[in-house]
């Protein structure tokens, strides 16, 4: 699927962290606008809370919500009746459209890819939407996420319909699974850009 806003194209262009700081740097301003409006119809948030509520109850617990950028996850989190929600990010452009929304007690710069500054199983849960994707995070990405979330947690993660075979998603999660460290509640296919076509898989694995 070809990518007709200008903006997305970059997005599934880009190839390392300064890139995607530059990329949110341009877009941050916008994005929320850009996203939702008939453009693009951007629905995996409110699509992933409603995978995340049918396995995650505890409304009171504590929640990372990984890539939040603007905070659109977050406030569809806090729709669901969550309230204790901290978020990072890699762009400090995006986390500032974040922290306008006051969805989050704590927002984050950090980069995933080069490991998180928290200590082994430190939230409830963990929420990402839209950071599994081209040129952003791959499925070692998981792991770090499973870390800093406590056993018998819940992890739900949007994966893009365009990498998920390609960079071997499945393959990954079998590992994980094989060796103990998860278990798969769901994988199934969901609305990502209803106006783009774009799909996304949506995962939700119970921490081991």
């Amino acid at each position: 699927m070809v990518a007709k806003s200008d903006m997305l194209r970059r997005a599934y262009a880009v190839k390392n962290a300064d890139d995607i700081r530059n990329l949110y740097r341009d877009w941050a301003a916008t994005y929320d606008e850009d996203l939702t409006g008939k453009d693009l119809q951007y629905v995996a948030p409110r699509e992933a809370v409603n995978v995340f509520v049918r396995h995650f109850e505890e409304r009171s617990a504590q929640i990372l919500d990984v890539g939040c950028g603007t905070g659109l996850s977050g406030q569809a989190l806090v729709d669901a009746g969550f309230d204790q929600i901290d978020g990072i990010d890699l762009s400090p452009d995006m986390l500032e459209q974040a922290r306008a929304k006051g969805a989050y007690g704590n927002l984050f710069e950090a980069d995933l890819t080069a490991g998180l500054k928290f200590a082994d199983d430190t939230y409830d849960a963990a929420i990402s939407v839209g950071t599994f994707t081209h040129g952003h995070v791959g499925p070692d990405g998981l792991d770090e996420v499973i870390r800093v979330v406590k056993p018998g947690g819940i992890v739900c993660v949007t994966i893009n319909e365009g990498v998920f075979e390609k960079m071997e998603y499945r393959e990954h999660i079998n590992r994980l699974e094989s060796e103990g460290v998860c278990r798969v509640q769901e994988l199934v296919p969901a609305d990502y850009l209803l106006a783009e076509g774009i799909r996304s898989m949506i995962l939700a694995l119970e921490v081991r």
